[in-house]
């Protein structure tokens, strides 16, 4: 068979050359192939493929799959060929090639945030949060000024869907890395010069969730000791930052109740916003070092706010404020640590309260609050 093929193939690639072996012109295999193999009725051009039927004990004989002409050892089948039956050769570059999704860095990351693309703006902040999670610490600490405030600064122009909501996970995700730095940036993006009222606003919920997240974290492996001595330990060293977060935040008080003066409803929120935010700093570092200092100090900022100018909602939050001031000092050292004249004033001032408050729930509030440090100051 192997003679045959070659006599064939030279007789269409180079009919000028011819090749001749001896073969056996009457031997029944070599008839049969001659009849399969006639080149002068083969149409090069044809986009018509023939393909033959032929019975079972030729196509063992053979061992090929017989194309060609009508003969007399079966029937000829038609089929149409166009370019769709054609696959594509994939290859690197191809269209066709399957892409693979491509590996993301903290870096990439950063780039992409300041993208004119929203697309990678958004695979950027849905990646960030565990991204920022898993990153070297020094590596974070390098790139933190630029992450930060590209973060804080962003706008949703391509109306990304829970834009706001990434940026929070975000921010959330380096405080918990690196709560220093973060406390730091966000205290003074607060009182930043030509700052919106929403992005102050957005700046207090930042500290107020990454303290709380910070505090309230619990090991996913209860079974497993060493994972549980690590989390107590970094809760620990989280809770010592907490004065990082309050003490600059208090002290932007003056400036903050500066702002919106002739804009009562902005001002109220303003005010609001921060009472609630001291407090819960405030709340989270109970038996901590720095807890009564930090008392002290959000008493004397609430003492200076005027009950009468605030709406409902920053008086529950002023009555709140008083409230955990004098609950997480113990009763027996609440008139060593606050001084006779602090209690005198907190009782003056919750008095004034009750009598320009029209809840009678909330005067009722009051009142018991003013009692109790009147017992203490007795």
């Amino acid at each position: 068979m192997g003679m045959f093929l070659g006599e064939t193939i030279m007789k269409v690639l180079r009919p000028e050359i011819s090749l001749s072996f001896d073969l056996n012109k009457s031997d029944k295999d070599v008839l049969f192939l001659n009849s399969l193999a006639d080149v002068r009725d083969m149409d090069m051009e044809s986009t018509k493929t023939e393909i033959i039927k032929v019975p079972a004990e030729q196509v063992e004989s053979s061992k090929k799959v017989i194309r060609g002409g009508n003969t007399s050892f079966g029937v000829v089948e038609t089929v149409e060929i166009s370019d769709s039956d054609f696959k594509p050769l994939l290859t690197p570059g191809s269209e066709h090639m399957p892409t693979q999704r491509k590996t993301l860095y903290l870096r990439d990351c950063i780039k992409n945030l300041g993208s004119e693309n929203p697309d990678l703006i958004e695979i950027a902040l849905h990646a960030l949060p565990s991204i920022i999670a898993k990153s070297d610490r020094h590596d974070l600490e390098d790139v933190f000024e630029t992450l930060s405030q590209r973060l804080l600064a962003a706008q949703n122009t391509f109306d990304v869907d829970d834009f706001e909501l990434y940026i929070q996970e975000c921010i959330l995700a380096i405080g918990i890395r690196l709560p220093k730095l973060i406390a730091k940036k966000l205290n003074e993006w607060l009182t930043g010069d030509d700052r919106a009222l929403m992005a102050r606003i957005a700046a207090l919920r930042y500290i107020a969730i990454i303290v709380s997240t910070g505090m309230n974290r619990t090991s996913s492996s209860s079974a497993v000791s060493t994972a549980k001595g690590k989390l107590a330990e970094e809760k620990t060293q989280f809770i010592n930052t907490l004065p990082e977060f309050f003490f600059p935040l208090i002290d932007s008080f003056i400036f903050l109740n500066s702002l919106y003066e002739s804009h009562q409803t902005a001002h109220h929120l303003l005010i609001d916003s921060f009472l609630k935010t001291a407090t819960i700093i405030l709340k989270s570092s109970e038996n901590s070092i720095a807890c009564i200092n930090m008392a002290r100090e959000l008493l004397s900022t609430v003492l200076k706010i005027t009950y009468d100018d605030q709406d409902t909602s920053s008086r529950q939050s002023l009555l709140t404020s008083v409230n955990i001031v004098f609950a997480i000092v113990p009763t027996v050292l609440v008139e060593d640590e606050f001084g006779v004249d602090a209690l005198t004033a907190s009782v003056l001032y919750l008095e004034n309260a009750a009598c320009v408050e029209n809840d009678e729930a909330t005067r009722v509030r009051v009142m018991e609050l003013a009692n109790r440090l009147q017992r203490i100051c007795a």
